[in-house]
């Protein structure tokens, strides 16, 4: 029904509908945009007023508060087999559970043939994340047919789908349905995040191929509780659920401004080359994987940098294209530029000495050099730069792809803000 309909249930009309079974409202358009306000729409409310017989409510909004408000208004709903899509999208554990109560109490118990849910972002699995995958699981058992659970779908919004691996540790114990919530959301992600939480033996996952479409694994150590970090068992499940479970990941992002992600990440592909039961260096039928990027602060690569040296070249790694370091915040005072060029630089032949690792890249900031509208100024490396940078790497030649800067001035700053972009790569 166009939503200009709806409003000749306003005035002094009273209409009676007890036979209507299929109610649809759509979209208005309004500054040249698509919106639904259905709390300024009175006849909207009006229509289910009377409707004692409904059994497809379809008003075009996903939002739960927007759905169990305009159903509230309904004498009974004891037909209802139908109500459209859910957003679970910023919905509460309150407003779903208000949502099943409203449903139930008008008689809307095991009658629904479908129910589709809007999959929410779900990064971290907090305690408010599993409060409402309980309450949607409540929602379900109540008001869904028992032989129609393959109905319920869980769709995938606009880009990609994130989910929090410990999910799949804590439904365990859980309801049917919150199981089958849990297990629809993991067939649809795209990223499969780690931030500490409960895991569990791929042997006690039914489907081994649980994440079919993840072609992306992150972990951040500096989530995880700084007195339990992760140990080298959490490591060796995690790698066991990457090659068991996630069929299609090539690539792995690590996260930590004050952790030590280079540590955590060489150590989980060790882990992960050890699932594999590839050798090193990569050999025919070995997994390639595409990237690896590693998230880290300024001062970690000062504080720490020989350290950083030592943790790609004396392991078992599997063969990755390429491994960019992203590297957040300003350099403190007393550090000079060309000595932080040159730790860099160090470290991205550290990394490329591994024979896993053709290639290397640094960016700092997080910023595309290549963007329409920058005009970056190409830097070449010093010649000293070069001679350590040659003294350092004996397995080969090393070729500079890229050093470039762009250095706008604002009126805010009074400092000029760098835009680096570097990388080298083994010469075939």
């Amino acid at each position: 029904m166009p939503w200009r309909y709806a409003a000749v249930r306003t005035g002094g009309r009273v209409w009676h509908t007890p036979h209507l079974r299929v109610l649809t409202f759509g979209w208005i358009y309004r500054d040249g945009d698509l919106h639904l306000d259905l709390h300024r729409l009175e006849g909207t409310s009006r229509w289910v007023e009377t409707c004692g017989r409904l059994e497809k409510l379809d008003e075009d909004t996903t939002s739960v508060s927007d759905k169990q408000g305009l159903l509230s208004k309904a004498p009974s709903l004891p037909s209802l087999q139908s109500i459209g899509h859910i957003d679970l999208r910023g919905a509460s554990s309150g407003t779903v559970a208000a949502l099943r109560e409203t449903l139930v109490s008008r008689g809307c118990r095991k009658h629904l043939r479908d129910l589709h849910f809007w999959a929410p972002y779900i990064d971290r699995a907090d305690s408010l994340t599993k409060e409402v995958l309980l309450e949607v699981g409540s929602l379900v058992e109540a008001v869904m047919q028992p032989q129609a659970l393959e109905q319920l779908t869980v769709t995938k919004p606009c880009g990609e789908c994130h989910m929090d691996l410990a999910l799949i540790g804590w439904m365990v114990d859980k309801s049917r349905q919150v199981q089958d919530i849990v297990r629809k959301l993991a067939a649809i992600a795209d990223v499969v995040w780690y931030n500490g939480g409960q895991l569990t033996s791929t042997n006690g996952v039914a489907d081994p191929n649980i994440f079919p479409r993840v072609r992306t694994f992150a972990c951040d150590p500096s989530q995880i509780d700084a007195r339990a970090p992760l140990s080298q068992d959490t490591l060796d499940c995690l790698a066991q659920a990457v090659a068991k479970q996630m069929p299609k990941c090539r690539h792995f992002r690590f996260r930590a401004l004050d952790d030590a992600p280079f540590s955590v990440a060489v150590s989980f592909l060790e882990a992960l080359q050890g699932q594999l039961g590839g050798g090193e260096g990569g050999g025919e039928g070995e997994t390639v994987f595409e990237s690896v990027t590693i998230t880290t602060s300024v001062s970690r690569i000062v504080e720490h940098s020989r350290h950083l040296l030592q943790e790609w070249a004396t392991h078992d790694l599997p063969t990755i294209k390429e491994v960019t370091v992203h590297v957040i915040g300003y350099l403190p005072p007393g550090v000079a530029v060309d000595d932080f060029f040159g730790r860099l630089l160090g470290m991205l032949v550290a990394i490329i000495r591994s024979p896993a690792v053709p290639k290397a890249a640094v960016m700092w900031p997080q910023v595309v050099i290549q963007t329409p509208g920058l005009r970056p100024v190409a830097v070449s490396p010093s010649r000293s730069l070069r001679d350590e940078l040659e003294s350092q790497f004996r397995g080969g030649s090393v070729v500079v792809t890229s050093l470039l800067s762009d250095a706008p001035y604002t009126k805010r700053r009074r400092h000029i803000r760098q835009h680096i972009g570097l990388s080298i790569e083994t010469r075939t």
